[in-house]
């Protein structure tokens, strides 16, 4: 008898799976369909009616209505929801229902959580989370080793580095030199440093490292003996030693209330990597007197395609370091954060440079549009931003999805509707409503699940990190973008402002340097209205530096 035949779903109110993002790995589905057998048939889709994404409200830590219930446990009735009960599968037989928790409902494969839970019942922003204080303030401070990353070869599979060929680049000695300087230089004197490295010998040389600056550091890694794992994590939440090490052990699940340090000496382009990394230091810890934490974040290469807190929140890390690719959006949210002036330390020939942001609303302040945070927070997809409320996102072959701004009337607020059309082979143009809501990341993480689960799709990369877009853009692209962009009439520019792909304005940028990812952003951009929009920005930037010059002039020569 095997051994899951000795569980009856019939006994079984539910099955609560936690860490669910792993839900659908295929030693999850095995045991998981013992209880709902449908799962096994259950193609991964999400129906397009359901608000199935949407950040639900979260009230302020301590504030709201707590009742005392029938068991005399307090609760919030602003949490009640309708019951679940058992349903019958084709068979006749209990499907027992399957109930999820997870602080990141992506998964770097691609493979659909749709696939076992029908609907998402709450979410929670975490960024809403440590306004309503359930989480601890964070802030960061973004580490720059120029070329770190060059040569680090990258998976298919995954999309994340190559863990072999990144664990060569950062285990090299100046590098833990430079990690190792900027937590002297950053967090020296916080009581609880966590560090994420990329091997077992990573993990020994970053531990050696701040033992020889003179701190204490110890490790733990999946080679380190039980009763010593236990004994290290023990007296590293107790608060007997500042620094612990580790790699691939606290990386999910890990609950160390004090830690105020996270230092990422790992790059990854991971987003839910880089989520559960910097989630070990979000709990509050009023016992320890934590007021916060501090994110140490090393990155490298900023134009290949790696998350770190620039990325997380919408901006280009070359708008926080020395980098050269951003895009319009990243550039607005940019506008609005005012971030310190880089400082730079020597360390061992190493220019390394950083920005330190007292809080991550810092980065985070300039929607796209009102209310709304920017594209590339909420997509991991190529959306192009075209100005007044319109997104479109190529399908590369296959036709576009396009969300449009739809004004309301009188007083009620705008909402978004996404269309999709299909290729333009013929004089018409077949399109398809997908769907409509006045919460513009709610319509766009719901067409991203469509989308993702449309076997036509299946052998395109839409991501924005996608590899072919860093390859040489193509000379018809090239002409295409010359021709419309050209100051002059029947020529072509062989130059356009480097505004179009999120640098500085005013700044002219040759059409043979651009990658075929800004190429076709930019064309995409051209042909859904951005040139108009462009050319507004343009006259309210020219206005704005009249004013400028004007109350200079004033202050120079006042009357």
């Amino acid at each position: 008898m095997k051994r899951l035949d000795k569980f009856d779903p019939a006994s079984f109110k539910a099955v609560i799976v936690d860490e669910a993002h792993h839900a659908v790995a295929k030693s999850y589905l095995a045991i998981l369909a013992r209880f709902d057998s449908r799962i096994l048939t259950t193609s991964p889709s999400f129906d397009l009616s359901r608000e199935s994404i949407a950040a639900s409200p979260i009230l302020a830590a301590g504030v709201g209505t707590t009742l005392l219930g029938d068991d005399g446990e307090a609760y919030d009735p602003s949490l009640e929801s309708e019951p679940v009960y058992p349903t019958l599968n084709y068979e006749g037989k209990i499907c027992t229902p399957i109930v999820g928790f997870t602080a990141t409902f992506g998964r770097a494969d691609g493979l659909a959580l749709g696939k076992i839970f029908e609907k998402i019942c709450w979410h929670g922003d975490w960024l809403d989370m440590i306004r309503s204080r359930w989480l601890s303030p964070l802030a960061f401070v973004t580490v720059q080793l120029k070329g770190l990353l060059d040569g680090v070869e990258v998976s298919s599979t995954t999309g994340d580095f190559v863990q072999t060929s990144l664990a060569r680049a950062v285990g090299k000695t100046e590098v833990v030199s430079a990690a190792v300087a900027a937590w002297i230089s950053k967090a020296q004197g916080r009581r609880s440093t966590l560090v994420f490295a990329t091997n077992i010998e990573h993990v020994m040389s970053l531990t050696n490292g701040f033992r020889a600056a003179g701190f204490d550091a110890r490790w733990v890694y999946e080679g380190t003996p039980p009763k010593e794992r236990v004994a290290t994590l023990a007296a590293f939440r107790a608060l007997e030693f500042p620094i612990l090490v580790n790699c691939g052990i606290l990386t999910e699940g890990a609950d160390f209330p004090a830690i105020d340090t996270v230092l990422l000496a790992r790059p990854t382009r991971s987003k839910n990597l880089y989520l559960q990394m910097i989630g070990r230091g979000l709990r509050n810890s009023p016992e320890t007197n934590k007021t916060g934490c501090l994110v140490i974040d090393l990155v490298g290469n900023t134009s290949g395609g790696i998350i770190c807190a620039p990325t997380l929140f919408g901006v280009d890390p070359s708008s926080v370091v020395d980098g050269d690719e951003r895009s319009t959006e990243d550039l607005e949210a940019l506008a609005e954060s005012r971030p310190i002036a880089p400082e730079s330390i020597a360390v061992d020939d190493l220019d390394l440079r950083y920005k330190h942001f007292a809080s991550v609303f810092d980065l985070a302040r300039r929607p796209l549009e009102r209310g709304q945070p920017p594209m590339s927070r909420v997509s991991d997809l190529a959306w192009v931003g075209c100005g007044n409320g319109t997104y479109v996102l190529e399908l590369i072959g296959s036709g576009y999805v396009r969300i449009d701004k739809i004004p309301g009337e009188g007083r009620d607020p705008p909402s978004y509707v996404a269309q999709r059309y299909g290729a333009n082979f013929g004089i018409y143009v077949t399109k398809a409503f997908m769907a409509e809501h006045r919460n513009l990341p709610t319509l766009v993480r719901t067409v991203d699940a469509a989308l993702y689960n449309d076997q036509s799709l299946a052998s395109v990369d839409l991501r924005r990190y996608a590899s072919w877009r860093k390859s040489p853009s193509t000379p018809i692209q090239q002409a295409l973008i010359g021709r419309k962009l050209s100051s002059e009439k029947d020529s072509v520019a062989t130059s356009i402002d480097a505004i179009w792909i999120g640098r500085s304005p005013g700044n002219q940028l040759e059409l043979a340097g651009l990658n075929r990812g800004q190429a076709s952003d930019i064309i995409c951009r051209l042909k859904n209205g951005g040139l108009g929009h462009w050319r507004k920005i343009q006259k309210a930037m020219e206005r704005e530096e009249k004013r400028i010059a004007k109350e200079r002039k004033t202050a120079r020569f006042p009357s």
